[in-house]
């Protein structure tokens, strides 16, 4: 049988040098400028959407929200102006909360946060 020299097989007393990431070169043509290239870098589309997240109800609602999507995450401020990933604000959107009638039936959801999309 051939021996294999193929392989890279080490144990602990090996050094392992990493071999350098492929990356990606792109020319100035291929890369859309509009868009922000981490966030593509992240599987995000790479548009940006300005939101107002109003003050929530008691002392936690004053504070600043964080949010993540796929490991992904961001802090937002409230009562601010800010630039976020579009797909956060879809999913902003669509975070609820149920609402609880006085007799103890669910009686619906409610938005979790309030926001507002300026563009």
């Amino acid at each position: 049988m051939a021996k294999n020299t193929d392989s890279n097989v080490t144990d602990l007393e090996d050094t392992v040098t990493a071999a350098a990431p492929a990356t990606a070169v792109a020319t100035d043509a291929a890369v859309d400028r509009s868009l922000d290239q981490s966030l593509v870098a992240h599987g995000f589309s790479g548009k940006r959407r300005k939101i107002i997240l109003a003050p929530g109800e008691g002392e936690a609602g004053q504070l600043e929200q964080f949010f993540a999507i796929n490991g992904f995450g961001i802090v937002i401020k409230r009562n601010e102006k800010v630039d976020v990933p579009a797909e956060f604000v879809d999913a902003i959107q669509n975070m609820v909360v149920g609402v609880v009638n006085a007799d103890g039936s669910l009686g619906g959801a409610r938005p979790r946060f309030n926001i507002q999309v300026l563009s």
